[in-house]
């Protein structure tokens, strides 16, 4: 069944999407989009991100917070938006470069995520501030995979070490203590490879 085009508003609201994790490095919450777009209840910016959801633009774990994921469809849309803070143009100029290195890699690993690494906590295992994590889609991993894990509602990447019952997080930095996990999470994939620009 052929679902309707994106409309102008759910445009607008994915352009916010992107801006907002491009300065912020997390997704927005249903509280951050209503504040933007004033929407007097919670449930139109619900109702806006489910259909954005069907059409195949972004995905997200249900009832839990910084979840929304953009998918390659998103990043194949030509947005041309602002943030609510920064410069625009120079922005938009940023968003540009970088949904193009994301498209090509798209296209070479159509079936992975694609996001950038932020923070040096995995140096030694070669992986850098600004590279870009090739993710495959899997939801278990072994232990010494390098995963992408949502954890307290946050993403990050480290090594994963099982031992016993305990699962432990492991940074690839010699300043970083391992993450023994003791609440719920969830494995986002696995990592196949980096991309740098040189």
């Amino acid at each position: 069944m052929l679902q309707r085009a994106i409309t102008k508003k759910q445009k607008r609201i994915l352009e916010f999407i992107i801006n907002y994790i491009h300065k912020y490095k997390v997704s927005p919450t249903i509280r951050d989009i209503c504040e933007y777009f004033k929407f007097a209840s919670p449930k139109s910016a619900q109702d806006h991100l489910l259909s954005l959801e069907k059409k195949g633009y972004i995905t997200k774990i249900p009832n839990r917070k910084r979840t929304i994921t953009l998918t390659s469809k998103a990043l194949n849309l030509k947005l041309l938006g602002t943030i609510p803070a920064g410069k625009p143009v120079e922005l938009a100029e940023l968003l540009q470069s970088e949904f193009e290195i994301i498209l090509r890699l798209k296209k070479k690993y159509p079936d992975a995520y694609i996001v950038r690494v932020h923070g040096e906590s995995m140096i030694e295992a070669g992986i850098l501030d600004g590279d870009y994590a090739i993710i495959s889609k899997e939801a278990s991993v072994q232990t010494g995979d390098i995963a992408a894990v949502l954890m307290d509602n946050k993403v990050t990447l480290k090594k994963v070490k099982k031992a016993g019952e305990k699962l432990y997080l492991l940074p690839a930095n010699p300043y970083l203590k391992p993450i023994e996990v003791t609440s719920e999470i969830f494995i986002l994939g696995k990592l196949i490879g980096i991309y740098r620009e040189i």
